[in-house]
């Protein structure tokens, strides 16, 4: 039996390429490669066991052969498994789905950012425009008010009587004077109460000086003085037929400082009995634009429609654009 075994391991280390052990030693309890069970009755005799170790020499000849055969061809046997596990591998999908899906939201996330940043940047440019351009419009009023200021002054010098000549009122043009005519109750005509700041007033001669001097404060470009000139003007002589044209002037210089409530309050009062001057429609107007500033569109509209009705049909294309404007800005119906 030891005989038989010892050439059983010697042809299993040849078909493997392993030098067969020395006779002399001791043979080492390997595991026997799986071959058919052999039958208990070739157990019991010679015959029997010849047969097993023919079958087992025939198993590792032909392992012995399919080896040489593969490594000759390039393709050496290899040990493989099973393969992957099924839910490993669906594990696996998965997760490289959520991945890809996370790569995608954060792309989309950071192109998100960007265009915000984006529209902040041209949001705050568009702001900056439009306080440049509030700015540069702020500056044209002043230098049409200015500039109407210098040509007013300039008809009143024109108009004021020689020094030393007799006080009356001097005769002005046709139509009445630079800033238009105010009736008096029960007379025939129109009165100029520019060449004539004395009619229908009954107060001293100084009321002419003080409005005088009031508006050479503010056509001098200093509205803060010319402001308080008016304001000063209007507490001594509050029945002067100039009140009405000191309101105007002075809801004209507030609403240059942004102070819209007062300079509303100034126009209502210079507009007090809808007089026909020609500084009247212009009022109105201005009168509509603060109420704008002061979210009441609605109290613009109104005053919109009584320029419609009082003045519109007197004004000038350039007013009549200003009016619509206006009207639009409002949204007014």
């Amino acid at each position: 039996m030891n005989h038989t075994r010892i050439l059983l391991l010697a042809t299993a280390s040849l078909a493997i390429g392993i030098a067969p052990p020395a006779m002399a030693q001791k043979a080492v309890d390997l595991p026997q490669p799986a071959v058919p069970e052999a039958d208990p009755s070739e157990l019991m005799t010679n015959k029997g066991i010849e047969r097993r170790m023919e079958r087992d020499e025939k198993a590792l000849r032909d392992l012995r052969q399919i080896v040489l055969q593969s490594k000759a061809q390039g393709n050496p046997v290899q040990v493989k498994d099973a393969g992957p596990d099924p839910q490993v591998q669906a594990l696996e999908a998965r997760i490289n789905d959520l991945e890809e899906t996370l790569r995608r939201q954060t792309g989309q996330m950071e192109e998100t950012g960007h265009n915000a940043q984006v529209a902040a940047k041209a949001a705050a440019d568009a702001n900056d425009a439009n306080k440049a351009l509030a700015g540069r419009l702020d500056r044209i009023e002043q230098q049409l008010l200015a500039a109407g200021a210098a040509a007013l002054s300039a008809g009143q010098a024109q108009s004021a009587p020689p020094p030393g000549a007799a006080a009356g009122p001097p005769p002005g043009p046709a139509g009445g004077g630079v800033l238009g005519t105010l009736r008096e109750p029960g007379a025939g005509q129109p009165q100029d109460v520019q060449a004539d700041p004395a009619a229908g007033a009954g107060g001293p001669g100084d009321e002419q000086q003080a409005y005088r001097s009031a508006r050479a404060t503010l056509d001098s470009g200093d509205y803060v003085g010319g402001a308080q000139a008016l304001q000063d003007y209007l507490q001594r002589y509050p029945t002067s037929p100039r009140a009405s044209e000191a309101n105007y002037w002075l809801g004209r210089t507030l609403a240059l400082r942004n102070m819209h409530a007062d300079a509303a309050a100034a126009y209502a009062r210079a507009l007090k009995g809808w007089p026909q001057s020609v500084w009247a429609g212009d009022a109105v107007l201005r009168l509509s634009t603060s109420l704008i500033e002061l979210q009441r569109g609605s109290d613009a509209c109104k005053a919109l429609a009584e320029f419609q009705t009082r003045y519109a049909a007197k004004s000038t294309p350039a007013v009549k654009t200003r009016a619509r404007d206006i009207r639009t800005r409002a949204a007014c119906s």
